[in-house]
């Protein structure tokens, strides 16, 4: 499926960002745990690509947590890189660098298809070994961690405030994600302050020339 967005099946009315973020939370832990079980079992290949999809829903699911993504509107883009984009603006290191998070992309198609991966080509039962799923696993494992732990501290923060009032027969309402932190002005500056507009100033009047 192609990068973008896709209007997702409906969920019921009830069901919240928590929800959403708790249930692809719930998926990514689920997919690195058949990844660890693939690569020990010698299929290095969907070991990976496994990982790669953990990893991937993973970010998804603090996406949903921080309302970036909300159940309807879902980005679909398997680039890790780009998914994490906003995450790392708001946890700067909650995620490993662009390097690992590119190299883990590549299993989305490479452990699956034919001549996809760089080099000779062949079938990806040929193309993995033991080292690049293990790799794979590894970098999957940090990412789920961490990312768990932020869904839910999200997932808690979101339950425990009050729903607001609605006019009856309506569903009710949940109140807007906390604002994000004011960024910092750079070393040596200071931050613009408002001021009340001063009144202008009465023009001086002419002096008057002494008599001669």
């Amino acid at each position: 499926m192609g990068a973008g967005k896709s209007s997702a099946i409906a969920p019921t009315a009830s069901i919240t960002a928590a929800d959403v973020a708790e249930e692809w939370r719930l998926q990514a832990a689920r997919d690195l745990e058949v990844a660890d079980r693939l690569a020990s079992l010698g299929y290095f290949e969907w070991a990976a690509y496994a990982a790669q999809q953990a990893a991937e829903k993973a970010i998804k699911a603090v996406r949903h947590a921080l309302a970036i993504d909300t159940h309807s509107d879902v980005k679909l883009s398997h680039k890790l890189i780009e998914l994490a984009t906003p995450i790392v603006s708001a946890y700067d290191s909650l995620l490993p660098g662009n390097a690992d998070l590119g190299t883990i992309t590549q299993h989305e198609a490479d452990g699956r298809y034919p001549g996809v991966r760089k080099g000779i080509y062949q079938a990806p039962l040929k193309a993995y070994d033991k080292a690049t799923a293990d790799h794979a696993v590894l970098v999957a494992r940090v990412i789920v961690e961490r990312c768990s732990q932020v869904t839910s501290d999200l997932r808690a923060f979101w339950i425990s405030r009050p729903v607001l009032p609605t006019a009856p027969g309506t569903t009710p309402r949940t109140p807007p994600a906390p604002p994000t932190a004011p960024t910092p002005s750079p070393a040596g500056t200071t931050a613009p302050t408002s001021a009340k507009p001063r009144a202008p100033k009465p023009a001086a009047k002419p002096s008057k020339k002494p008599r001669k």
